[in-house]
């Protein structure tokens, strides 16, 4: 039986037009008077009980003719990138699609953006549009013009947006009577993290590699600092109200291009297309153009872990939106999810997705119970595509292999193997230095040292690990016992205000049904972050998944304090549910009776802002501009090794040939000058004028002289980073080559350094112990040399090189035992 309404209170409003297809929400959110609670108020200014009617009626809410330009200028460029891509025009017809969404992901973002702005905040609501266009956009920006391509765009974009906010709030601070309060329930434990991160920052084994991150991850302080701002200032703007809006959003304008560029992979992967525009090939990695599909995230194993997110929002927004064509996208969204999460046969990403559904599920009982039409068809949607997965597994042929290579633990290469060793290094680092760990982002830096000796045998001395892959445990080892921590306080506040706010929003629900939006924004939110916390127990961790987190923390904060949970720190205050005694409409914000009190002008702290976000978003982008002028260097050095390969150049050749060459090495020095963190440039450029000598047999004794300055490169990346055994032994090696060709301006004292600081930094390659003793023999310090031979042969006592050595070292020094010993050592080698 219907429950009875109570409407003469209040003013009857007109009728509401046909919702928006885009924002359009399940239902109007409600609030419900209850007994006085500690938790603050945080939304608009509630309506009062007795308002007379107003002379003038309030305004029809916007209709989608007010969105009809904008939807003809979606429906234009759309038509305007397909008829590029069928004459030909873009490079790949894949490109025409992907900039199709990408022009549709824009209008659902400026819909979404008039559906949050509020004319009488316009701080507030700048604030609350800027959060979410970080958040929608995060996950799709890459640039095909940087040579690693995906995280360097990504941190851009995120401290560009961070600083914005942070001045929309500074200005809102100085000219509002009142400072927008960032008490967001989470406020404590996201301070702990930065504290603790910012320590272990400035006791960091290499402060400057923590505070940018490591190459492509870039997860260091900056990062945790920029999705501090975001996270606060998303829970302080976003409204309850805003929630259906803003995770919808997220899902077509956010999820929709990503799926979209997974499926145009897939499609080359599977149909034999070329629809991929890009052919991105990571050197290092396992997975290729033909292979498998990576979408915007760079790796099919993040790819699995960011869809594995849309699909529990996805669902509450298939089984709830209003509007038929939200649907219908959201459904399209998650169809392609699923072909996306299939095809990269990622189990950590298939995981999270099962676990993620799995408590949506359990979450959605009371939704079931009272629908039972909808539990059908959600069991028969479930079904159907269990049965389409299995289907394109089974095509595929790839499933019994990828379960064999994840469970095969006697060949020691199996994904499962792998990370248990990845988990081993992780608990090494954290016992040498527990307290703030290593500094943030350092496991890859440190991971030739702590690497084990099983993972050694089953994938060589010189495989580098991007991470602990388990946050927890890369934590652990970067940030210590502290930074774990503080982790965990933010992971169970987060769990405990979730788990409160259900309480609240049920209790509520039994009065007014309709709390049910609430109830399912929340389900979804719980839903997506717990994809993310199962993703990254097994995965390493990255700025386009992390996002989901963060976003869905704020609006766990928001349904949080919404509902009536208290912002401070007791547990007893925010355990406390009390049962609401009359239930109470809350409309949807409206225009307060004033604008907010000022105390002074917006325009000159706003001007003054925007010069100081301008001047520091330039700051920001220098590393993304540093990688765009290192992928310049890349294709110079690829044009000049396609030209060596004709038999006989011509004289204009040669001209575009020193062109070419002068250009590539502005474009080296560029972004070594760009980016004073990043070792990789200043040991590329070395290493490319190395070759270009070679090439031009230009290495002799007689040019000796001019390879001071490739000497002064590496001696650069070995300051950028002085425990990286690659640029340590690099320098060795030239030293080693310069010493060959002219004794005189050889060093073999700094040869002998710079082989021993790479074998203690890598004590798993012999190579670096022999060039060790190759220079103390040089150096004719044998006492040394025969020192470092046997503690090499201790590691290494098979290796004819250092026996070899040690054979030389033993008769230089007239002992005739140990020559003879060592003698016969190698011979036992050599017959073996």
């Amino acid at each position: 039986m219907a429950k009875s309404r109570r409407t003469s209170h209040r003013p009857t409003r007109p009728a509401a037009s046909k919702p928006n297809p885009v924002t359009a929400t399940a239902s109007a959110p409600v609030a419900v008077a209850s007994k006085p609670t500690a938790a603050r108020d945080t939304q608009e200014p509630a309506a009062r009980p007795a308002a007379k009617p107003a002379s003038k009626p309030p305004s029809k809410p916007a209709g989608p003719r007010q969105v009809t330009p904008t939807i003809v200028v979606g429906a234009g460029l759309s038509a305007l990138w397909l008829l590029l891509g069928v004459t030909g025009v873009l490079s790949t017809f894949g490109l025409a699609l992907f900039l199709i969404a990408l022009s549709w992901a824009a209008v659902a973002l400026f819909i979404a953006g008039q559906a949050l702005w509020d004319p009488t905040d316009a701080l507030r609501s700048a604030r609350r549009i800027t959060a979410l266009v970080v958040v929608v956009a995060l996950p799709v920006t890459f640039d095909p013009g940087t040579a690693e391509r995906f995280g360097v765009a990504k941190l851009t974009l995120l401290m560009i947006g961070a600083l914005v906010l942070a001045a929309l709030w500074a200005v809102d601070a100085l000219t509002n009577a009142k400072i927008p309060d960032l008490r967001t329930g989470l406020h404590w434990p996201i301070l702990a993290m930065v504290v603790v991160g910012l320590l272990a920052t400035i006791f960091s084994v290499s402060p400057r590699l923590s505070f940018l991150g490591d190459y492509q991850s870039y997860d260091g302080f900056l990062a945790l600092l920029a999705f501090a701002v975001l996270t606060l200032s998303a829970a302080e703007s976003w409204r309850p109200t805003d929630l259906r809006t803003i995770l919808t959003t997220f899902l077509l304008a956010g999820g929709g291009p990503v799926v979209l560029y997974g499926l145009i992979q897939t499609a080359d992967v599977e149909l034999g297309t070329s629809w991929d525009w890009i052919g991105f090939i990571n050197p290092g990695a396992s997975f290729g153009p033909t292979s498998t599909v990576w979408s915007t995230l760079g790796n099919p194993n993040h790819l699995a872990g960011f869809v594995a997110c849309l699909l529990p929002i996805g669902l509450i927004v298939v089984i709830s939106d209003r509007s038929v064509l939200t649907r219908v996208l959201s459904a399209a969204v998650l169809g392609g999810a699923l072909l996306c999460l299939v095809e990269t046969s990622s189990l950590g990403g298939l995981g999270a997705a099962v676990g993620a559904l799995i408590l949506t599920g359990l979450l959605l009982i009371p939704e079931l119970r009272q629908h039972k039409r909808m539990a059908a068809w959600l069991g028969a949607g479930v079904a159907v595509a269990a049965v389409v997965c299995v289907v394109i597994v089974a095509a595929q042929g790839t499933l019994g292999d990828k379960l064999e290579a994840a469970t095969d633990w006697s060949s020691g290469t199996s994904t499962a193997a792998q990370r248990v060793e990845y988990w081993k290094s992780a608990t090494d680092m954290a016992s040498d230095r527990p307290l703030l760990g290593w500094g943030p982002d350092t496991f890859g830096y440190l991971s030739p040292t702590y690497q084990t000796q099983k993972f050694v045998d089953a994938f060589g001395p010189d495989q580098t690990i991007n991470g602990a892959h388990n946050t927890f445990l890369q934590t652990l080892a970067t940030k210590g016992v502290l930074g774990l921590g503080a982790l965990l306080f933010f992971f169970v506040w987060l769990a405990l205000r979730a788990w409160v706010a259900w309480r609240h929003v049920r209790a509520r629900e039994r009065l007014v049904g309709e709390w049910r939006d609430q109830r399912l924004l929340l389900t979804a939110t719980v839903g997506a972050a717990t994809a993310v916390l199962l993703q990254s127990s097994f995965n390493v961790e990255l700025l386009g998944i992390n996002v989901v987190l963060w976003a869905m923390a704020a609006v766990v904060s928001v349904i949080a304090l919404g509902a009536g949970v208290t912002a401070g720190l007791s547990p007893r205050a925010i355990l406390h549910v009390d049962e609401p005694d009359r239930a109470v409409t809350l409309e949807p914000p409206r225009r307060p009776h004033r604008r907010p009190a000022r105390r002074a002008s917006i325009a000159v702290p706003a001007i003054v802002a925007g010069v100081a976000v301008v001047a520091l978003a330039w700051f920001a982008s220098t590393w993304w501009r540093a990688e765009r002028s290192f992928q310049a260097a890349i294709e110079g050095t690829n044009v000049l090794l396609q030209s060596t390969q004709t038999e006989a150049p011509d004289q204009a050749d040669s001209a575009e040939q020193a062109e070419v060459l002068r250009s590539t090495l502005a474009s080296f020095r560029d972004a070594s000058s760009q980016n004073t963190i990043e070792v990789l440039y200043p040991l590329s450029e070395a290493q490319f004028e190395v070759a270009v000598l070679d090439a031009a047999n230009a290495v002799t004794t007689e040019n000796a002289a001019g390879l001071q300055p490739i000497r002064d490169l590496l001696q650069n990346a070995v300051d950028r980073a002085p425990r990286d055994p690659v640029p340590l032994s690099t320098y060795g090696f030239l030293l080693a080559q310069v010493r060959e060709l002219a004794p005189a301006l050889g060093d073999a004292d700094l040869e002998a350094e710079l082989f021993g600081r790479a074998s203690r930094a890598n004590p798993f390659n012999a190579i670096y112990v022999r060039g060790e003793v190759a220079a103390l023999r040089a150096a004719e310090d044998l006492d040394a040399a025969r020192e470092v031979v046997e503690a090499g042969l201790e590691r290494f006592p098979v290796d004819p090189v250092l026996l070899t050595e040690a054979v030389a070292i033993a008769a230089a020094q007239g002992d005739v035992a140990a020559k003879a010993q060592f003698q016969e050592r190698l011979d036992e080698v050599s017959e073996g």
